[in-house]
């Protein structure tokens, strides 16, 4: 119960740092990977994905990396789910419900996701392959 709390603290740290607190306006550094092979990296757009999910912009924050949306609808549904049924069951003190359970299906279409739109970006943004 406490993780639970202080994962949620540190989520809305994060949010307000990103859109309205002083890492609002800051550019990142240049990628690592991007800067060595000249290639894209399976993670580039995710930053800016974050920030334009967290202002609200959700086509846009697709646009820019479709894996940012993936984990936050994922995290909402499976969150949501278990605080349901932990409030449920300690209303009732017994279990009656389950929240959402995991699946490896949530890790292989999360990998899935992050190929499909690094191969997009290497072919149609780069020229390459």
């Amino acid at each position: 119960m406490y993780i639970y709390g202080l994962v949620l603290g540190i989520l809305g740290v994060i949010a307000f740092f990103l859109y309205t607190g002083p890492l609002k306006d800051v550019a990142c550094g240049q990628c690592f990977f991007y800067a060595v092979t000249g290639f894209y990296c399976p993670g580039c757009g995710g930053t800016r994905a974050v920030r334009a999910l967290l202002q609200g912009h959700f086509i846009q924050s697709f646009l820019y990396h479709p894996f940012v949306i993936y984990c936050a609808v994922v995290y909402v549904l499976f969150m949501g789910s278990q605080t349901i049924a932990f409030a449920v069951n300690l209303f009732a003190k017994k279990k009656i419900i389950r929240g959402v359970r995991f699946s490896y299906w949530y890790i292989y279409t999360a990998l899935i996701i992050l190929s499909v739109q690094w191969i997009i970006k290497l072919i149609f943004f780069r020229g390459i392959l």
